[in-house]
């Protein structure tokens, strides 16, 4: 065993300016050398083990990063495809705290001697099959690559392009956009040109500055800003990965791209944490964390290899949501903003990822109206995914085409199917459908008939016991202009249930019902007087400038104070005036709330048929109005 420690100890001061020390276990016929080891891919932990008799050496040498719990599996086929091929020693993952890679591999030295060029020989073995296969592991557990594809290429062999990332293979293929109906983003596309000309091209270093080599994408839906990526990737014949947020900051970037063995790639870090300012929330290991981080990543950045491109991406609501830590040259220092899509074009993808032949006329002859229902109610492509998988099961539950009411339905009770409630106790229906034949009447009363509701019900689910869905084709019809007018519409509508109970049943029989209604009105005029210069009584000219100083960062309690009083009096205001409109116009509410009881359920054109009947003079009026015009 001495003789087995003096040659150990010599070897270490050979290889190392500081050599570690051989450290003898407590029987003293054993002991370990522990040291560090420079490699090109980060500093690497190493363990030389010498056994009880002195004749068995054992060398760990362990990669710098730590292989994520949920990519094990896909590791674990690597593991076993590395050691297929080697002849001296084997890799394996050591489960502990974490899951690390690491080489292993013994010398029986009975009956001979040990030797430093022996020992050497052994840890160059082990550093190059770090070296040689840990950026192969990389791409298995970051970049997506399937491990056969990794392996082989490590191995030096080139095979076709059969990788697969695991993201692609495991995602819902209805959370991709159609290819159909939707144009890709042009200027990601303009991009996409320029990554494709530079990797044919072999641009050099300064070519690949000039394009771009860290993106931000600013759009209204972080799901459609990562598939225009994934598309733009497609297009400049680069990979696409993606790393989910919380996979972020454990990213082993170290001395080495863990992406560059799969380049060219477009590597999409999903926004969160990392990206934005570190405000005091934040404790001081997570700041630590964050901003380690970005300096790895920066220096991972500047070190572009432009014969192996890894363009790093990410998207957000707003550039403002991006540290300036992050946006500068050199770093995340290319910009697109892709403006929230229109309605027509939100209706027509999901009409395409539907698939047109299952919807009826009412969908595929107006996809601007189904857009602005699915805008409002299902605001990211991954729930209009859902929705769309939603709405599949019902029509080949009931064996039938897809119509737009079953989109109301689905955007008013939410996805998923629901029993209905028992409605036993008849006060509470009726009082129901009062409530909700005062929004459907106000609607139709505030707007001259232009705002039909596409339906109402007094059908109770688990959110609500009824509910009116305005007019999609009246909404959508406004197009992004929302008014003075349209703001005050909105509050009469939603204060209309309340009044409806107040005019119908009277003072005391107003219910706890409208605590939502309140919420919302509250709400958006709140924002509408700090922020948007509207005050109330605006259609007076004489007010119309009464309340142009809007709030600008945190508001004062002055300001706090001036908005909360406008907010109130408009509140009261508008109430009394909604009032007064459903107290002249009784017979309309009645008959609304009566069919209610009645049918449970009204749909958009039942609901103008008793605007029309209860309201012959305005209807003719308007009537002969359109014809003197046309004449």
């Amino acid at each position: 065993m001495e003789e087995t420690i003096e040659t150990v100890e010599k070897w270490a001061a050979e290889v190392w300016k500081e050599p570690p020390v051989f450290k003898p276990d407590n029987d003293g016929g054993s002991g370990t050398l522990k040291f560090k080891y420079a490699s090109k891919c980060g500093d690497l932990d190493g363990y030389l083990e010498a056994g009880n008799s002195g004749d068995t050496i054992v060398l760990h040498l362990y990669a710098p990063g730590a292989i994520p719990e949920r990519k094990l599996a896909p590791a674990m086929d690597a593991v076993a495809a590395i050691n297929q091929g080697m002849s001296v020693g084997n890799v394996e993952i050591v489960r502990k705290k974490e899951n690390w890679f690491r080489f292993r591999a013994g010398m029986n030295v009975e009956g001979g001697k040990l030797s430093t060029a022996m020992l050497d020989n052994l840890l160059d073995l082990a550093v190059a099959t770090i070296e040689q296969y840990y950026p192969a592991m990389l791409s298995i557990c970051f970049a997506g690559m399937a491990p056969k594809r990794a392996i082989a290429e490590a191995g030096g062999e080139k095979p076709g392009d059969d990788w697969i990332g695991d993201e692609i293979a495991g995602a819902d293929a209805g959370e991709l956009l159609p290819s159909g109906e939707a144009a890709p983003s042009p200027v990601l596309s303009a991009w996409a040109k320029e990554l494709a000309d530079a990797i044919s091209g072999e641009a050099d270093t300064n070519t690949w500055r000039a394009i771009g080599c860290g993106a931000v994408v600013t759009h209204d839906d972080m799901d459609r800003a990562r598939e225009m990526l994934r598309r733009a990737a497609t297009e400049a014949n680069m990979r696409f990965v993606r790393i989910e947020s919380g996979d972020v900051l454990d990213i082993p970037l170290g001395a080495a791209d863990p992406f560059a063995n799969a380049a060219p790639i477009l590597v999409y870090l999903e926004p969160g944490q990392w990206m934005g300012k570190i405000g005091d929330g934040a404790s001081s290991e997570e700041a630590d964390r964050i901003r380690g981080f970005r300096m790895l990543l920066a220096a991972c950045m500047g070190a572009f290899d432009p014969e192996h491109p890894v363009i790093y991406a990410t998207s957000a609501y707003s550039l403002e949501d991006v540290s300036p830590a992050l946006r500068k040259r050199g770093f995340f220092d290319r910009y697109f903003h892709v403006p929230k899509l229109p309605p027509d074009i939100l209706g027509k993808e999901f009409i395409a990822l539907f698939g047109p032949d299952n919807c009826d006329a009412s969908i595929t002859g107006f996809p601007g109206k189904v857009g602005k229902l699915l805008g409002n109610e299902f605001d990211s492509g991954r729930l209009r995914s859902l929705a769309a998988l939603n709405t599949a099961r019902l029509v080949k539950r009931e064996s039938r085409k897809l119509n737009f009411l079953d989109l109301v339905d689905m955007a008013a009770a939410g996805l998923g199917d629901s029993d209905e409630a028992a409605r036993d106790n008849e006060v509470l229906l009726r009082h129901t459908a009062i409530h909700e034949a005062g929004h459907a009447a106000m609607a139709l009363l505030d707007s001259n008939g232009k705002n039909a509701p596409e339906y109402s019900t007094i059908v109770a689910r688990k959110d609500f016991n009824g509910v009116v869905v305005e007019s999609m084709s009246y909404s959508f019809a406004r197009g992004g202009l929302f008014t003075y007018a349209d703001f005050r519409h909105k509050i009469r509508v939603s204060l209309a249930g309340r009044a409806a109970e107040e005019v119908a049943l009277g003072l005391d029989w107003i219910s706890d019902g409208s605590s939502a209604d309140l919420e919302s009105c509250s709400k958006l005029a709140s924002r509408a007087f700090a922020f948007w210069g509207f005050a109330p009584g605006m259609g007076d000219a004489e007010t119309s400038a009464s309340n142009l100083a809007v709030i600008v960062g945190d508001a004062s309690p002055s300001e706090n104070l001036h908005n909360e009083t406008l907010v109130r009096k408009f509140l009261a205001d508008e109430y009394r005036a909604t009032v007064k409109t459903l107290t002249g116009n009784r017979a309309l509410l009645d008959a609304i709330a009566g069919r209610l009881i009645r049918d449970s359920m009204l749909d958009q054109g039942e609901i103008a048929e008793l605007y029309a009947a209860h309201l012959p003079e305005r209807l003719s009026t308007r009537t002969a109005a359109r014809t003197r015009r046309e004449r």
